[in-house]
């Protein structure tokens, strides 16, 4: 009697794990940049609605095993506009090119630790003053 209870358990686990594999499928493609045609490494690869995703090689090529056969994914690349796909089951998206975000208008770099140094100079830079009998 024993016996049957450990053999029904070791087939319910083994019909568990299977159940969590089929549940699962890969996505595969390249993200490459729209206007140059060249990859983007290390863009990032989520599954939507999940904290599952990965990051592009140097080659822009990923892999994601996703934990659902299908959904949608989310690409996302700095300074680019992320776009959305979906899958179903194991899928080759293959080139997947990203646009520039161009809403960026400028950029202000505010110096602070070696600037501050100069606060109390008359000019902004360093200057050196080198005399004729020390050369």
């Amino acid at each position: 009697m024993m016996k049957n209870k450990i053999q029904f358990m070791f087939l319910a686990v083994a019909f568990m794990f299977t159940a969590f594999t089929m549940a699962q499928s890969t996505v595969t493609g390249t993200v490459l940049d729209s206007e140059i045609n060249s990859p983007l490494p290390s863009a990032s690869v989520m599954e939507k609605g999940t904290s599952n995703g990965t990051t592009t090689d140097f080659d822009g090529n990923f892999t994601l095993k996703t934990q659902s056969e299908s959904g949608e994914i989310v690409i996302s690349y700095v300074g680019y506009e992320s776009i959305t796909l979906t899958f179903n089951g194991s899928k080759n998206l293959g080139q997947v090119s990203l646009a520039p975000d161009n809403s960026l208008e400028e950029v202000v770099i505010i110096g602070t630790g070696v600037i501050d140094l100069a606060a109390g100079r008359e000019t902004p830079v360093a200057v050196s003053t080198i005399r004729g009998k020390d050369i």
